[in-house]
């Protein structure tokens, strides 16, 4: 994944598993929107497009960290297997980009079967 990370270094690529939905959680900042596109890389087809509503002081929001910040939370559809790039834009309230934030990642559903698994030998 790229992006700003607070000076501190992120994968390369992400692989999901999920059981159902993704729901993004998005940082913004008071009196902004987040427009969210998700894409298919292997055709380039647009899969997922959504703008949030106005972020306001209503929308602090509380992370598992104990850390709190304004934004808001996105639910992307099911999107099936493939690798996709998530594309994020912060918005001020006359719709103009003020900052944009982009992801890659894969999604496997495939559960693996013993054969598929190995044991690796510890010294």
């Amino acid at each position: 994944m790229s992006g700003d990370s607070g000076g501190q270094s992120k994968p390369s690529r992400a692989y999901l598993n999920p059981g159902s939905a993704i729901t993004l959680n998005l940082i913004s900042g008071l009196d902004r929107y987040e427009r969210v596109t998700v894409t298919r890389s292997s055709d380039n087809v647009q899969m997922f497009q959504s703008v949030t509503g106005l972020v306001t002081v209503a929308d602090r929001i509380t992370a598992a960290d104990g850390s709190e910040y304004y934004g808001k939370s996105m639910a992307l559809p099911v999107l099936g297997e493939g690798t996709f790039a998530l594309k994020s834009e912060t918005l001020d309230n006359k719709s103009n980009v003020v900052a944009t934030t982009s992801y890659s990642f894969s999604i496997d559903t495939r559960v693996s079967s013993p054969q598929q698994m190995m044991q690796i030998p510890t010294c």
